[in-house]
């Protein structure tokens, strides 16, 4: 017999199942899978996305959807899944043993998922790389201002909290903050892998959290294109009152700024005395809270040509697919979003008319019509939206493109790489919050008493860095490294002693070695520096400059300085903020834990400080020179960049093998070609 019920070690999933074989194996074991993500008849265009893959997910699991508490029972037709509430999940036990997939999207259908995801980690697929909206419309109607804050800190450090602060307190805010601050880092922190399906989000997602294994799969095609073909143009037209002559131009979905239809207006108000009669269809409900349409079709002077339906059933969007002869989709700015209503037109067999930019952009030249981002833009729209009406021939020409690209990409093969990535990505324990953990001021004192006399000696000859418990503890799951500069060489001992960390986890450098730029290679999850007491401030920053690529997102800092350069007006608090650092926290002698055995002369220094940060942020701020030069900002990336090329290298032990006899179609490194 076959052997139907091996799993992927570490996974609890199962190879795909022979159709012949199914029933079998479901009789055995079935694994679970979560799928948190609204459904229809959310007005969502992720809801249908999802629904379209959950009859695939149930081939190969016990399939739950988990929707928000105050959305409304789904609708779901071939897919016998069982629908469960958020606030239910978190109550009980019933999938503590099941995969989990998160479907996020930038808008605040979603909130709800983010409890969820901070509890159960798993695999996100991030239909928007940016997330910051979701934030705002998830969080400022309940009065709360300070996430929105500590988002912005985690993902950008001291300058994205004052960002956040200027937009908080005075309403400040750049044309392009929205779209360009990504507020992404929480949810990538949760993640065990990620999808997204653009190369555009891919690399961006890589590069900020190296070592996640981050997959690209383009957005699948609705299996109900193929059905909606059946009706044809005339037929479309006829039931939507559409003229059955005029070229019909038509923009899908939401209505809202990015989308350019302004600019649409505008070239068609341009070109409408040389073109045949054609009506601009906006196809999607309006966002007046964003964006004024109305008005904008007043001052086109198009009259009558323009048709705008608002939010339109599934039916309805597909009959306006199929009564139409050009798509125009345009986006600026862009938040790394993915376009479901772009990939359904493709492979409905409609030409379509895209930007130039983002992940649209992206879009083989063959299969669309690409509107070139820049000073020209008017004028290329122009040329491309005038040329396309006029040539029922190139429209034809462009459609047999996009519609032999599209049939690629099938619902069913999107669910096959869902099966295999989960196969390839071992589950994560429920993530720890805050920051390190650090031991506890009476375990430090009582093992201190347990030491041997000549280690106890170099306890008390040590600095206080120890005394405060300002060290990560040795996390075996994790297995990290940690970088030590220490001028006296005690602290690797006290930290194998004290804080449980092995030898070969501890790596030793010299302040001069630093400061020479011969590190190395290689990255690490956590500092211990104490710099010597000569010391000069140009010394701590150059540390800083070297330091910084090695270190993970994530690291643990801990600084210990002599406090006479903090009377010069230097504060090593603020060289870790600069350094991208947050919760960033000084120790001194009065906050010294109270549980000790003596106090002598080498346990009181009232001039040493000792200061803790977490690496939150690839940015650095360089101080700046008295006189000489403005501050600037560094992006600052791990100095071990193979995650770029090959698979990512982890903190924790190496994914699990296959057994013998099973197979995985994807690889699991973090960037695939």
């Amino acid at each position: 017999m076959p052997d139907l019920v091996s799993s992927h070690p570490g996974t609890g999933i199962a190879p795909s199942i022979d159709p012949r074989h199914r029933a079998l194996y479901g009789f055995f074991m079935r694994p679970k899978l979560a799928v948190v993500s609204p459904l229809p008849p959310t007005q969502n265009g992720i809801a249908d996305f999802t629904a379209e893959l959950l009859p695939y997910h149930q081939a190969d699991f016990t399939t739950f959807g988990i929707i928000g508490d105050d959305q409304a029972a789904p609708d779901l037709k071939g897919a016998p899944v069982t629908v469960l509430r958020a606030s239910e999940v978190l109550r009980d036990r019933t999938l503590d043993d099941a995969h989990f997939i998160y479907h996020i999207g930038n808008n605040p259908d979603h909130a709800y998922a983010l409890p969820l995801l901070a509890r159960r980690p798993g695999l996100v697929v991030l239909h928007d790389y940016g997330l910051g909206y979701l934030l705002e419309t998830s969080s400022f109607p309940l009065g709360d201002r300070e996430t929105y804050r500590a988002w912005a800190q985690h993902d950008h450090g001291r300058f994205g909290d004052r960002l956040a602060a200027r937009f908080l307190t005075r309403g400040l805010r750049g044309r392009f903050m929205s779209s360009t601050l990504a507020l992404n880092g929480p949810v990538l922190a949760r993640a065990s892998a990620l999808v997204v399906h653009s190369r555009y989000s891919q690399f961006k997602a890589a590069s900020r959290r190296p070592g996640l294994p981050v997959h690209y799969m383009p957005h699948h095609v609705s299996p109900r294109v193929a059905e909606a073909r059946r009706v044809t143009r005339s037929e479309a037209r006829s039931r939507l009152g559409l003229p059955q002559d005029a070229v019909l131009v038509t923009a899908l979905g939401f209505i809202t700024r990015p989308k350019l239809i302004d600019r649409v207006l505008k070239s068609l108000a341009r070109l409408q005395d040389t073109l045949p009669d054609f009506r601009f269809v906006l196809a999607g409900e309006r966002r007046i809270h964003e964006y004024d349409v109305d008005a904008d079709i007043r001052n086109s002077g198009l009259g009558d040509r323009i048709v705008v339906t608002d939010y339109l059933s599934e039916d309805d969007f597909f009959l306006h697919l199929a009564a139409t002869d050009l798509i125009v989709n345009l986006r600026h700015p862009t938040g790394g979003e993915s376009s479901g209503t772009l990939t359904r037109a493709m492979g409905f067999g409609r030409p379509c008319i895209v930007l130039d930019h983002g992940p649209i952009g992206e879009m083989p030249d063959h299969s669309v019509a690409k509107v070139r981002f820049g000073p020209d833009l008017e004028r290329d729209l122009d040329a491309i939206l005038g040329g396309l009406i006029r040539s029922p021939a190139r429209r034809e020409a462009l459609a047999a493109e996009a519609r032999a690209l599209a049939e690629t990409w099938t619902a069913r093969a999107s669910a096959q790489r869902y099966h295999d990535i989960l196969a390839a990505t071992p589950r994560l324990r429920p993530a720890r919050t805050g920051s390190s953990p650090v031991v506890l001021g009476r375990r430090v004192a009582r093992v201190a008493r347990g030491l041997a006399g000549g280690e106890r000696t170099v306890l008390d000859a040590s600095s206080d860095w120890w005394r405060y418990s300002a060290a990560p503890v040795w996390d075996p799951d994790r297995r990290p490294r940690l970088l030590c500069i220490d001028p006296e060489g005690s602290a690797p001992r006290l930290l194998s002693a004290l804080f449980g960390w092995p030898a070969d986890a501890i790596a030793s450098a010299s302040l001069e070695t630093v400061l020479a730029g011969d590190l190395g290679a290689g990255t690490f999850d956590a500092l211990l520096c104490i710099l010597p007491a000569e010391a000069s401030v140009t010394q701590a920053e150059a540390l800083v400059r070297q330091v910084s690529p090695h270190l993970r997102r994530g690291a643990s800092l801990t600084l210990e300085y002599v406090g006479h350069a903090r009377a010069a007006g230097w504060k090593a608090e603020s060289l870790l903020e600069r350094m991208g650092c947050g919760c960033v926290r000084v120790f001194t002698q009065d906050e010294m834990m109270p549980d000790f055995e003596r106090a002598d002369d080498a346990f009181a220094q009232p001039l040493r400080r000792v200061v803790t940060g977490i690496k939150t942020s690839d940015f650095t701020v360089l101080a700046p020179r008295q006189g000489l030069e403005p501050s600037r900002v560094m992006r600052i990336v791990p100095e071990d960049g193979r995650w770029m090329l090959e698979e990512a290298p982890t903190a924790g032990p190496p994914p699990p093998k296959p057994r013998r006899g099973l197979r995985q179609r994807g690889p699991s490194g973090a960037i695939e070609p």
